[in-house]
């Protein structure tokens, strides 16, 4: 057998029996943190249309956090 075949027929196989369980886990990972962030990023957008729904006084940033010098 050539060299190629080797690598076709008994090396890749092997491989590949090896990095299932890799690719499993990274396919795992990437499901779980796409739902969070589907969440995550619905929670925002819902707050950001009460905020644009409040009157526009009430939407100041930082007038409930310090008190107005005088």
């Amino acid at each position: 057998m050539s060299g190629a075949q080797v690598f076709w027929r008994i090396l890749v196989p092997q491989m590949i029996r090896f990095a299932i369980p890799g690719f499993t886990n990274n396919w795992l990972v990437l499901t779980k943190s796409t739902a969070l962030i589907s969440v995550i990023g619905l929670q925002d957008m819902m707050f950001k249309a009460k905020t644009q729904r409040m009157p526009p006084m009430s939407r100041s940033r930082f007038s409930s956090r310090w008190p107005r010098s005088t």
